[in-house]
């Protein structure tokens, strides 16, 4: 039996993050002692020792703790809606408007199931944030990229994108840095 790819698994270019990593595996047998990793968010240091503390260790091995809620803890939820309007001006419901992820590739890659139908145009940032895209076509959504160069200081040129796509666009992604 010959088992085939989904025509979705077959869109998705090689995840950069992987690509990355293979290079670096390539060049540091070709140059072991002259490579710099700055890494793609995979700490090099030692776990703080906060988070190896006996209080942590005890509060997450304490019998009652089981799974959060789905949304996450309301704790959680609200230290976030703290945070957020003391550091940055933002008054954020944590009933309606936070919710807690596995991590922001996970927050990412799913938020195109909230909104976005097949051929919804989703606008995305290139180079970008790779999840925005698998995010976009798992969903049927069609991604519409849009450049950031440095003649334009790495922003989107909004007036360049193509007024249907903006039109029909439910979703577009803006980060920094990128």
């Amino acid at each position: 039996m010959n088992i085939e790819k989904s025509n979705y698994l077959n869109s998705i270019r090689p995840y950069a993050f992987a690509e990355v990593n293979k290079a670096r595996k390539k060049a540091e047998k070709e140059y072991p002692d002259e490579i710099l990793d700055f890494g793609v968010g995979d700490p090099t240091e030692p776990t703080p020792a906060v988070a190896v503390s006996e209080g942590i260790k005890e509060a997450v091995t304490r019998p009652e703790r089981g799974y959060p809620s789905y949304d996450g803890e309301w704790e959680f939820r609200e230290a976030v809606s703290t945070w957020l309007e003391e550091r940055f001006g933002v008054k954020m419901d944590p009933q309606n408007e936070i919710t807690a992820t596995l991590g922001s590739k996970q927050a990412v890659f799913s938020f195109p199931m909230a909104y976005v139908n097949r051929g919804d145009a989703v606008l995305i940032p290139d180079p970008g944030y790779p999840p925005y895209t698998t995010g976009t076509k798992q969903r049927g959504g069609e991604p519409v990229f849009m450049p950031l160069e440095e003649e334009n200081d790495f922003l989107p040129q909004l007036e360049k994108i193509d007024e249907g796509d903006a039109k029909n666009a439910k979703i577009m992604w803006i980060n920094y840095p990128n």
